[in-house]
């Protein structure tokens, strides 16, 4: 069986959320590629209930397109647990980022899924 990544924990590593870069270990660090920026936080009482992903008892796989905007990068296969956590097969992922990354970003997502797959 493949080893499998959690999806977000890659991206993370590489861009930001919200202009929020984010290093190997998955902390806040320098700026991305806006500028930094404290949403105001939204009150609990705003959010919707929250629906399950996936309501089944068993893991859900699908094959879905890894995009860059609109450039289609290839297929990976995306697994949705009943815990509703999403992983994603780490090879495919890595092989389809490579080419887009800098060398020192690569090696430390190629590091992150190495981690990840000790502790599965």
């Amino acid at each position: 069986m493949y080893s499998m990544l959690r999806a977000a924990t890659a991206i993370a590593i590489v861009m930001g959320v919200g202009g929020q870069a984010y290093d190997a270990a998955g902390q806040a660090g320098a700026s991305g590629p806006g500028p930094a920026r404290d949403p105001a936080p939204i009150p609990v009482a705003d959010f919707p209930p929250r629906q399950r992903i996936n309501p089944t008892k068993r893991t859900l796989r699908f094959v879905v397109p890894l995009t860059d905007g609109p450039t289609y990068l290839g297929d990976v296969d995306l697994a949705v647990s009943p815990l509703d956590e999403l992983s994603v097969a780490a090879p495919r992922l890595l092989q389809l980022l490579e080419p887009l990354l800098r060398a020192d970003a690569y090696a430390r997502i190629v590091q992150a899924a190495m981690n990840g797959a000790a502790k599965t």
